[in-house]
């Protein structure tokens, strides 16, 4: 073990005195291929592979990948998304949010988003009883019940857009959620409790009332991009096309084969959750409506490094351009 081990967060964080020159090293060279001829892609996650990769597993069970002369394999794993890259012991990663990439390049680190398969931030809010959630201004005087991962940019960003207090944040829980009427559970939009759900709640994505990040961001060293350019661009061809046959087909293979990844998943819970996915427009909506699946824009990109820096999580932005690249989504170069 290293005199000075990193410390990784599920955001894919790096910190330690060798974490800059792991970073600087990682996907390096050609891609390894299978005894097929077919590129070897291996997708590092930072949650239990499940519905939020949806595309991903559309494309596997309909053999998208191996149209793009692929072979793809989605790895949970331990450590953070950086960390993992660094070590090659994956050739690309699937941040659940934009903010992953803002603390990468915070590290000087050669990784930049490809591609933003959500639109919209999937956190969510979920609240029982009168009234609803007309907009997040509705939280004032609420217990807010959240996850410290998920208030890391959430939550100053809520506090200063609405005057929220520190005294109404509490501890993520289930628990918490019953036992006080009027608390608002902060949560992913797709794998939120079946208990909360049961109650009908009224549901509000953060990202309705401006929060900025992207989810799903795919994230890639430059040096693999570069010198494997065209099987990133196979690779988000594929997932796209899966995320479009996902929404508007029949994801019955695709359900079935998450199912075996993720046991725990019912077939009701993955038809609720697609139906949230569309009614969210988390795939579809935003800037993918104007530009296709998988879109980025760097006004988008600013406003979110913007918020971070607003935080106190930066002392200033990354520049776009160390963020993000939209060269390798379909149409483009």
């Amino acid at each position: 073990m290293s005199p000075v081990s990193p410390r990784i967060g599920r955001r894919g964080l790096i910190v330690g005195g060798a974490a800059i020159g792991l970073l600087g090293a990682c996907g390096r060279g050609t891609a390894p291929t299978d005894s097929q001829g077919r590129v070897r892609l291996r997708l590092a996650l930072d949650a239990q592979a499940g519905l939020g990769q949806a595309g991903v597993f559309q494309a596997l069970a309909s053999g998208g990948f191996e149209k793009q002369r692929l072979t793809v394999e989605m790895l949970s794993g331990e450590g953070g998304l950086g960390e993992r890259l660094a070590a090659s012991a994956a050739e690309l990663a699937l941040a659940s949010d934009g903010l992953t990439a803002l603390d990468l390049a915070a590290q000087r680190a050669p990784v930049r988003a490809v591609a933003a398969f959500f639109q919209k931030s999937p956190l969510a809010f979920f609240a029982r009883g009168a009234g609803g959630l007309a907009s997040a201004g509705d939280l004032r005087d609420r217990p807010i019940l959240i996850d410290p991962e998920d208030a890391r940019l959430l939550w100053p960003w809520l506090r200063a857009r609405y005057g929220l207090s520190e005294d109404q944040r509490q501890p993520a829980g289930v628990e918490g959620f019953f036992d006080a009427p009027r608390a608002v559970l902060v949560g992913d939009l797709l794998t939120a409790p079946e208990a909360v759900l049961q109650t009908r709640p009224a549901i509000r994505l953060a990202a309705d009332d401006g929060y900025p990040p992207y989810g799903g961001a795919l994230l890639a060293p430059t040096a693999f991009a570069r010198d494997n350019a065209r099987a990133l661009r196979g690779f988000i061809a594929a997932v796209v096309e899966g995320w479009r046959d996902y929404l508007q087909g029949d994801p019955g293979e695709a359900h079935a084969l998450m199912r075996r990844s993720a046991p725990q998943l019912t077939e009701r819970a993955q038809s609720a959750a697609r139906d949230r996915l569309k009614t969210f427009a988390l795939v579809d909506g935003g800037d993918a409506a104007l530009f296709g699946l998988g879109a980025m824009t760097t006004e988008r990109w600013v406003m979110t490094g913007e918020a971070a820096v607003q935080a106190g999580l930066f002392a200033s932005a990354p520049a776009p351009r160390d963020l993000f690249t939209d060269a390798y989504l379909p149409g483009r170069g």
